[in-house]
């Protein structure tokens, strides 16, 4: 993973740009820089509801008052609720992506994987239903920016907002069936990218021509057509046996195909081999576009790690900050704390620690020590802190 420490010290100056439209008159008695502040340490002390906001608050106000200044003390629950309730989500999620754009470019990684998919915040309730797309650079190990489907809306409307921000020059994006859209891969590779598109029912034809071109290669075996071919080895763990195989070919001059789908290239077959160790044998095959001419070994790699996104971003996200579990559910909290988690998730996996830690662990120990939370914050040595 790239070093993106240093960067880590702008955070509360990140968080001073985000505008507060609230009422400069009245009862407005907390910054909204302390409140946001606030409620993002808890949050990487697996602290995640209000209430635990208010708590950490007053049990730590004289460390919190070394950064924010906390002229009227510690906002009460129904303050914390109001302001996420109310906070402008496109404020936050600028927020978020110029302080992505500040760590990722201190990254030696140029380029790389985006990996783009959807996640249903489902704690948001039956009322509010909140679906955000993300997308992941798996070398860097950051989520880049994230758009909130619409109501009556679906990913292929947010993909290409999502895209429109982000910089993906000399990139290698990979998005599931959802998103093979030809207007997408044209987008894409409009603004330099490269792309790995899964092909499913949402393009019948396409998918059902690709699974007969590879089906008749494997029969007839044609000499005129080159088949790049990659077979990886038999593979344990977790209960199970897999292997997996890659197969490859330029894509072929069909009619409207090179028209239509904007640098296409290739046309690649994805079959996975599974024993469950007392269940049996499986073999699932899956088709995909893509604007690449790399070998298939390589291909094979970006297919693997578009599923980091999974791993690495929404599994933690449900499992570690307890996402899908979280009762906020009103106006926009959702969407404005899955942003806090997204920082948070950043800077604890980026923590190092004397013996390899879970995200877990170091919210525990961010938790029990001021000086190790410190640490995580703003990269400061720990040893150099009291706590």
């Amino acid at each position: 993973m790239a070093e993106i420490r240093t960067s880590s010290q702008e955070i509360v100056e990140r968080l001073l740009e985000i505008p507060d439209h609230r009422r400069r008159w009245g009862n407005k008695r907390h910054e909204l820089v302390d409140i946001l502040f606030i409620a993002l340490c808890p949050i990487m002390c697996g602290m995640p509801g209000f209430e635990e906001m208010v708590i950490f608050g007053e049990e730590r106000i004289e460390w919190l008052r070394r950064y924010v200044e906390l002229r009227n003390g510690i906002p009460s629950v129904s303050t914390f609720e109001r302001v996420f309730q109310a906070l402008n989500t496109e404020a936050m999620q600028l927020f978020y992506r110029s302080w992505t754009e500040g760590l990722r470019g201190l990254c030696v990684n140029e380029g790389g994987q985006i990996c783009v998919d959807g996640k249903s915040v489902r704690g948001a309730g039956a009322a509010q239903k909140v679906h955000m797309v993300s997308a992941w650079a798996h070398e860097e190990g950051l989520c880049l920016g994230q758009i909130r489907v619409e109501e009556r809306s679906n990913e292929i409307t947010a993909i290409p907002e999502l895209l429109a921000l982000l910089d993906v020059r000399g990139s290698v994006l990979s998005i599931d069936a959802i998103g093979c859209q030809k207007e997408i891969a044209e987008q894409i590779v409009g603004k330099g990218g490269q792309y790995v598109l899964a092909v499913k029912e949402n393009q019948p034809t396409l998918s059902r021509e690709i699974e007969e071109c590879f089906t008749w290669i494997e029969e007839q075996k044609p000499k005129e057509i080159e088949v790049e071919h990659w077979e990886g080895k038999y593979e344990k763990g977790h209960g199970r046996i897999e292997r997996r195989e890659v197969r490859m070919i330029s894509c072929p001059s069909w009619p409207g195909v090179q028209e239509e789908w904007k640098g296409i290239a290739t046309l690649v077959e994805y079959k996975c081999s599974r024993e469950v160790i007392g269940e049996g044998k499986t073999q699932s095959t899956r088709y995909y576009i893509s604007s690449l001419t790399c070998s298939a070994q390589k291909m094979s790699r970006y297919l693997r790690n578009h599923w980091s996104i999974e791993n690495r971003l929404h599994w933690m996200l449900d499992v570690t900050f307890e996402e899908d579990a979280s009762l906020i559910r009103m106006q926009n909290a959702p969407e404005n704390l899955n942003v806090l988690r997204k920082v948070a998730l950043s800077l604890l996996r980026d923590t190092p620690t004397p013996k390899k830690s879970s995200a877990k662990s170091k919210m525990a120990r961010a938790a029990m020590s001021t000086a190790f939370l410190e640490n995580t914050l703003f990269g400061t040595p720990s040893s150099s802190i009291s706590p």
